[in-house]
């Protein structure tokens, strides 16, 4: 039998941990399995007595439940019945219930968890919407809803997935393969990360239909800070590419990436080969026919033949009828070896001889040749561009391309190209390199002032980016301010900020003081952050928390925004203050001599807060 003992890592079993609820704000009172599902019964924590409006306390006048599907374990779906309590203010009578925007969305049928987990089986795993809905036991409609949704939050609508690009790819794409209705999209690919060596490619965008129109407006819509920016775009040989990208971004380099001009070459050899089977065979290929033998061998780079590929070459060229043939696969190997060739400006030279050599001296029986010429003419500055500007191919778009023809193959197709530019986005953008790193999804941190912070992130000792600000201001004394409200925030994500929402339901009392510091008396600020972070590990204890959390306070960033918000006595100091466990912790601002006691703040602290009344003061106190 196993030993079971603390030292190796073992702890009582504690359902809520297991099924990650305690990141949620929810604690599991009771358990019912069914055949179908298991149901869990839970309940918030902590308890939110107080008025939204007057700040005191209300009495418990009832309790509701909310049904919420959470992610499966063992392939079962997971079923949470949460009673949230409501509350009732003696004073003015307002109603209100139990914040739980920790645990799910307004309205939202799925959990954060859920949510989390639907995300990553789509984008990571490469599950359909059946198999995930199927999974959490809700309809396809539900599941669909709630992961487009949650896409757009965390890529659609960020507008920083536009920055620091550099370098575009822009190709069309088949998104449907029907009769009727436009089958061709626009799709633009971010190849800067390819270019610099930092990673992989990305989709920026995709854009319905496939013509100059539609690229020149996309362009057109970004900004031009972001045009000006750009200095390459990869694309094929579609003269409306060329057109818009020289009309919206004239700084710009346009680059004829080496995929488009080596398959024009590879086009101009397959038609040439097909002429000459029909000149002196009179019918297409077949089996035993030189040509048709041939025909995969002969695009195959000369340094890559094996003997007997070779043999088979020399036995096609030996025959005087295959002359043509030979000729454009000659100059489709000299094209391919100016881009193999180790060193680009020699790869240049070569490159630039072939453009010449096909613009000028190929007699008129090579009309293959003869066209492919006249293209590489007009494009020769786009051909050439690509020597000087390595790492700009276009071969990462098409790679992209064929993740979404997987994408498309999976859902066994798409009618709503909203829905499926979504898809796209959440396949091809950069929400697997999101999901890997799982920090951003479900950690919301909250700092302040006068704060709580949500334990997960606290041992991170990081840089802010981003500052949530709340402020509760005497309405009587700014009535005309429209910066100023009751209730005013910035936040970029509001929902994922479930402790910063209860914090500000809440009305702050400092420590020994019964009272609450009421919206008529000195304005108090309440600040909130979070921070990427690491993750924690083996389970940390309390004071290595509170430890940590006092660190991360003690930060500059942290210290010049609440200066910048309120006045701070430069006296005043971080200690450790009320909290809930690991789900919050809390700090409050002190003087630095330990000669006061916690019952009643000092004239310092109480200057912050409007408070007035006597301080109480023990000698050798802490």
């Amino acid at each position: 039998m196993l030993d079971v003992t603390a030292e190796d890592g073992f702890v009582p079993p504690d359902l809520t941990s297991f099924c990650r609820l305690d990141g949620l704000g929810l604690v599991v009172t009771g358990q019912r399995l069914q055949p179908d599902r298991a149901v869990l019964a839970c309940r918030v924590v902590p308890d939110d007595p107080w008025c939204r409006r007057c700040g005191a306390a209300g009495d418990v006048r009832d309790s509701v439940t909310r049904r919420l599907a959470h992610e499966p374990f063992g392939w079962r779906p997971t079923t949470l019945v949460v009673s949230l309590r409501r509350y009732r203010c003696p004073s003015c009578r307002h109603v209100w219930r139990q914040d739980m925007a920790q645990a799910a969305g307004p309205r939202a049928r799925l959990s954060r968890r859920a949510l989390a987990w639907a995300l990553e089986a789509l984008v990571v795993g490469h599950l359909s919407i059946s198999r995930i809905a199927e999974a959490m036991g809700v309809s396809w409609g539900t599941a669909n809803d709630a992961v487009l949704e949650e896409g757009h939050r965390v890529l659609v609508s960020d507008p920083g997935r536009f920055d620091g690009v550099r370098a575009i790819g822009v190709d069309e794409h088949v998104w449907r393969h029907t009769r009727k209705g436009d089958k061709y999209v626009t799709v633009v690919i971010d190849l800067t990360p390819v270019r610099d060596g930092t990673g992989p490619a990305r989709l920026l965008d995709m854009v319905e239909g496939r013509s100059k129109a539609a690229f020149s407006a996309w362009l057109a819509g970004r900004p031009k800070a972001w045009r000006d920016q750009v200095e390459v775009v990869a694309m094929d040989g579609f003269t409306g590419f060329k057109t818009a990208a020289a009309e919206q971004l004239p700084d710009a380099t346009a680059v004829m990436d080496p995929f488009h001009v080596v398959r024009l070459a590879g086009d101009a050899l397959n038609r040439c080969r097909q002429r000459a089977q029909q000149a002196l065979h009179g019918h297409r290929g077949r089996k035993g026919d030189p040509l048709f033998r041939a025909r995969r061998t002969l695009h195959t780079g000369e340094d890559l033949l094996n003997d007997r590929q070779k043999a088979r070459l020399d036995e096609l060229f030996a025959d005087e009828g295959h002359i043509e043939v030979e000729v454009t696969w000659a100059v489709y190997q000299r094209m391919v070896g100016a881009y193999r060739h180790p060193d680009r400006r020699e790869g240049r030279r070569v490159m630039q001889q072939l453009i010449t050599s096909l613009a000028t001296g190929v007699p008129s029986a090579l009309n293959e040749l003869a066209t492919l010429g006249r293209t590489l003419k007009k494009r020769t500055g786009d051909v050439l561009a690509y020597f000087d500007r390595p790492g700009t191919s276009n071969g990462p778009t098409e790679a992209i391309n064929g993740r979404l023809e997987h994408l498309r193959g999976s859902a066994l197709g798409f009618r709503n190209l909203t829905n499926y530019i979504a898809r796209c986005l959440l396949e091809a953008g950069t929400v697997a390199g999101l999901l890997h790193n799982t920090t951003w999804l479900f950690i919301p941190m909250v700092a302040a002032a006068v704060v709580g912070l949500v334990v997960a992130c606290a041992t991170a000792i990081g840089w802010p980016y981003e500052w949530i600000v709340h402020r509760r201001h005497d309405r009587q004394a700014v009535p005309n301010s429209p910066a100023v409200t009751d209730r005013w925030r910035h936040v970029t994500d509001g929902a994922q900020m479930g402790g910063m929402s209860t914090a500000m339901s809440r009305e702050i009392s400092y420590p020994g003081e019964r009272r609450t510091i009421s919206a008529l008396q000195s304005p108090t600020v309440r600040v909130g952050t979070r921070v990427a972070c690491e993750h924690l590990g083996p389970t940390p204890g309390g004071s290595e928390l509170r430890s940590s959390f006092l660190a991360f306070l003690g930060e500059p960033p942290v210290e010049r925004v609440v200066r910048g918000l309120t006045s701070v006595h430069p006296v005043l100091a971080w200690r450790s203050w009320d909290g809930n466990g690991r789900l919050l912790l809390a700090a409050v601002l002190v003087p630095l001599p330990a000669t006061f006691a916690p019952e009643h703040p000092p004239g310092a602290a109480r200057a912050l807060t409007g408070l007035s009344g006597p301080t109480t003061t023990r000698p050798g106190g802490t």
